[in-house]
């Protein structure tokens, strides 16, 4: 049982040394960050495309954008959960409205295009991005009610429901704002969906697609600083960190009980990175520190299967070690692409994930030679008598 929102690092924990756990520790933190400071650029982005704005006023958008969806997140999860529902409708609604005012008139003959320069070091990442961060629902396990039925359920609609999303607009897009007979897709970048509802709809549809990217980028930085920050916070209530960071950041709301003071910090890390980094630079960044997590989770799955084979899983991979290992080879083998591509796109992608990888990795290392003391968090073996004399049976649980 691991009812922890650390998430995936308690997988970590319980089955690598503490210097792995260290690692996972920093380059989570630095990934949150980073994948936060995505949408406000985003939010920023459709703004410029449509009617133009000063360097001032994008940097005042995009504070009022974080602080507002920090403010959001220090109400409560419940609060944050019922907006990110109603902020989806009206995400969503742009794009299907541009579909179906293309779809009268919509011709495939396009939808095989191959552009005439794609920029794969670029790509990889990217795509990555836009199918990356389901994990991020362990973050939040302890406030949710049976996660080990409610998070599969809304795993399964997510991933439905991304496929009809990605698919439908691209799909219309293409259609209308191809890139010819050359195949001249150079004008696709982001916040190029304004220009094409345009093409589509007229203005009417332009606007909707710009207040729909506004809304989508409110959506995206409300929900992923809840969960980030509530990552930090199981960090910290792991004692990844010195005492006074752990008790300071651990803390929760007596009354809200949310992690406001790491919600804080985050907001305003989110912030800095937002004003100095750009949407190709963090992206790659990004994704470059996942793929690494994401690897080494998967290593820790493995070495869990082996040294605690008796574990509840309800949904366990079959075949045994060899059925596991194949399952995880293929998305291993895609973190390794991305890792490689990204690395080498360009020399100040280079610099700067290096840079990254090296620093982590001496923290990770020095900090575990000097703290002695192990992380919070091991797997125990408890009779049901015993967990009920604890009140432990109907807590949430991560199941590895």
């Amino acid at each position: 049982m691991i009812p922890s929102n650390a998430g995936p690092i308690m997988w970590i924990n319980v089955a690598l040394p503490e210097w792995a756990t260290m690692l996972a520790v920093l380059w989570t933190a630095t990934l949150d960050v980073v994948d936060n400071s995505l949408y406000p650029n985003l939010f920023a982005d459709y703004l410029q495309r449509f009617i133009g704005i000063s360097f001032a006023t994008r940097i005042l958008l995009q504070f009022l954008l974080i602080a507002s969806c920090a403010l959001l997140n220090v109400a409560g999860i419940d609060q944050v959960g019922s907006s990110g529902v109603l902020l989806m409708v009206f995400s969503v609604l742009p794009f299907l409205l541009l579909f179906l005012c293309e779809a009268p008139r919509m011709t495939s003959s396009h939808w095989g295009d191959t552009p005439t320069t794609v920029d794969w070091r670029a790509f990889l990442p990217l795509i990555s991005w836009n199918f990356s961060g389901f994990d991020n629902a362990g973050h939040v396990v302890e406030e949710v009610s049976v996660p080990g039925k409610t998070l599969v359920k809304a795993l399964v609609m997510l991933l439905i429901l991304s496929q009809m999303v990605y698919a439908m607009p691209v799909l219309a897009g293409v259609s209308a704002a191809h890139g010819g007979d050359e195949g001249d897709y150079s004008e696709w970048t982001d916040g190029y969906w304004v220009p094409v509802a345009g093409m589509i709809g007229g203005t009417w549809l332009e606007v909707a697609m710009v207040l729909g990217g506004a809304v989508s980028a409110f959506g995206f930085t409300v929900c992923a600083l809840c969960t980030t920050s509530r990552a930090f916070q199981g960090m910290c209530t792991l004692g990844c960190f010195t005492a006074s960071i752990n008790k300071t950041f651990g803390a929760l709301h007596p009354t809200r009980r949310t992690p406001v003071n790491a919600i804080v910090l985050n907001a305003i890390v989110t912030f800095a990175l937002t004003v100095t980094m750009n949407f190709e630079m963090l992206v790659s960044v990004e994704q470059v520190l996942y793929a690494l997590r994401l690897i080494m989770v998967l290593c820790s799955v493995v070495v869990l299967r082996v040294k605690h084979p008796s574990l509840h899983r309800p949904y366990k991979i079959p075949g045994g070690i060899a059925g596991l290992v194949a399952m995880i080879s293929a998305p291993i083998l895609w973190a390794c692409i991305v890792v490689v591509g990204s690395v080498t796109a360009d020399q100040d992608s280079f610099d700067s994930i290096s840079t990254i990888l090296i620093v982590t990795a001496l923290v990770a290392y020095l900090s575990t030679r000097v703290h002695q003391t192990p992380f919070d968090g091991k797997i125990v073996s408890l009779t049901l008598p015993e967990m009920r004399r604890l009140n432990l049976a109907s807590m949430p649980c991560h199941f590895v």
